[in-house]
């Protein structure tokens, strides 16, 4: 089975695969593994077949022919003898996980045989070529078959909640690990009615934790959540989270997916199960520390189920800045500035996403927060920018090998009741940070290119590569990215990321209880719109 993804970064499967991606020798990544736990035997054909179909996928797929720059040929002889000599399927991993780590580039990793097994009882997506291995042997046909396929979709706007919703339910990553490893270890005494509720929805504290001058901060605190309710500011360092060490700094690792998974690591501590309670101790100030219990609550959202995570609240919030607040920037208080976030791009909110663009078209200028947005259904980034642009422009152009697909904006003309409107045409501030990825950068990247946004924030995830899954000899499964991504001007994303127009938020006293550096900076720039030049 190939199943057509398109992932925040491995997806979450491989979240913990991406940690071990910066290993330069297969020798370092072997010595690391865990030989406490029981392995699968593994036969030399099946280990040698496993490492054939990966390498030739890759060779065959993989949209740089030069695979950027690496010699592919070379690698396959240094590591096809050390695969004939695997004797069980986690040493073969490791060794596959090497070998395409060597190609630096996100949405390429070996997903466990236990979770590839589980995503393949799942509902097929809508796009997915369902052709085996075995039925189809030249993977750039099938690569371009599922961009194709892919393409139609998203180009039809009124198809997407149907045809895109499982593209994705695998681009969400930030709190796969967290909710795995509470799933292995939870007691078989827990209540009934405790696990039933759990499994109702997710739970957190209403946190946003992100490494601020590689100190874990806190940068946001959700309205009326646990976090909120408990006093918790914007600002206060973590210190520890029930007696485990969290002040320890941020790697210096150059290498972006390795510090993508720090900051998902940082952010899943705020997830959990419900009612489950915690111990954190904050550096609210130089030299005071405050000790708070925290209990996790229900997230608020549309609960949408994601793969193999508990169902998952897909949110969308909108506001006005308050006068209040606006003074509190020095700007006038006059100024009809929105506010729209959303946490993921999934087909669920699509309408109430619709619907809060329409309902501040008449606005000064908008502001739309993507931080911590891993992405989704790549269709919908054409729908919703056709909220702020009047014209059908590309926002970019998604390739194989052989097909091209151009992400053409579809600027929206009536409301969802079918009342006549134009597009937003104000000033329109985007803000991204490190947890930004995939549909959301494209999203950012393109309108920024086109000079339809101005950009604030930190630099994005880099991760914007549409990627498939196929079965492994092994029984593992082995994703990778089948094309790649370029914006307007024909610059890339993967590995760079979406840099902001005007860099926000990168130092700890820029965060205080009452100012988000990001949007602080985005509403003066939208205001500045309206001076005299």
């Amino acid at each position: 089975m190939k199943l057509s993804l398109h992932f925040s970064l491995f997806c979450a499967l491989c979240a913990g695969v991406a940690l071990d991606c910066n290993a330069e020798k297969t020798a370092s990544i072997t010595q690391n593994v865990d030989h406490s736990q029981p392995k699968t035997p593994i036969t030399q054909e099946i280990a040698l077949a496993t490492f054939d179909e990966t390498w030739n996928t890759v060779e065959q797929s993989d949209v740089e022919r030069d695979h950027g720059g690496v010699d592919w040929v070379a690698v396959k002889e240094e590591l096809r003898p050390k695969a004939m000599n695997a004797s069980s399927r986690e040493e073969l991993r490791a060794i596959l996980q090497d070998m395409l780590s060597r190609l630096k580039r996100s949405h390429f990793g070996i997903i466990p045989a236990e979770s590839a097994a589980a995503l393949a009882k799942e509902d097929t997506p809508k796009h997915a070529d369902e052709k085996t291995s075995s039925e189809s042997k030249d993977g750039a046909s099938t690569a371009q078959s599922a961009l194709e396929k892919f393409g139609r979709a998203a180009s039809d706007k009124e198809k997407v909640a149907t045809q895109e919703s499982t593209n994705a339910s695998e681009d969400q990553s930030q709190t796969k690990n967290k909710l795995d490893n509470e799933s292995q270890t939870k007691s078989d005494n827990t209540s009934a009615q405790k696990s039933n509720r759990a499994a109702e929805a997710e739970a957190s504290f209403g946190l946003t934790l992100r490494f601020i001058e590689k100190i874990p901060t806190v940068t946001g605190v959700r309205a009326n959540s646990p976090a909120n309710k408990a006093g918790i500011e914007m600002g206060w360092i973590v210190k520890s989270v029930d007696g485990a060490d969290m002040a320890t700094e941020q790697s210096d690792a150059n290498d972006g997916t390795a510090k993508y998974v720090e900051e998902l690591i940082l952010q899943g501590a705020d997830a959990g199960e419900i009612d489950s309670q915690e111990t954190w101790v904050f550096q609210s100030k130089p030299g005071e520390l405050r000790t708070t219990e925290l209990t996790r609550t229900r997230s608020e959202g549309i609960s949408t189920k994601l793969g193999l995570l508990p169902p998952f609240q897909a949110r969308c919030d909108e506001r006005i800045l308050s006068k209040e607040e606006l003074r509190a920037l020095g700007l006038p208080d006059d100024f009809n500035i929105a506010f729209i976030s959303f946490n993921i791009w999934m087909p669920a909110i699509a309408q109430k996403l619709d619907e809060a663009f329409q309902r501040h078209l008449n606005a000064d200028g908008m502001i739309i927060d993507l931080r911590g947005n891993p992405g989704g259904a790549g269709g919908m980034a054409m729908g919703v920018a056709g909220h702020v642009m009047d014209e059908p422009k590309s926002l970019g152009a998604m390739r194989t090998r052989d097909t091209t697909l151009e992400f053409k904006v579809n600027p929206r003309r009536s409301t969802t009741q079918g009342a006549r409107v134009e597009p937003f045409s104000g000033p329109v501030a985007i803000v991204v940070d490190p947890l930004s990825a995939s549909t959301s950068e494209i999203f950012a990247g393109g309108l920024q290119k086109l000079n339809r946004a101005r950009v604030f924030g930190r630099v994005s995830a880099g991760a914007a590569l549409p990627a498939q899954m196929k079965s492994l000899a092994s029984g593992d499964a082995l994703l990778f990215a089948f094309a790649n991504f370029t914006l307007p001007n024909g610059s890339t994303i993967e590995g760079v990321g979406v840099i902001p127009d005007q860099i926000t938020g990168t130092h700890r006293e820029d965060w205080t209880p009452n100012q988000d550096p990001d949007v602080t900076a985005a509403a003066r720039w939208i205001v500045a719109q309206y001076k005299p030049q």
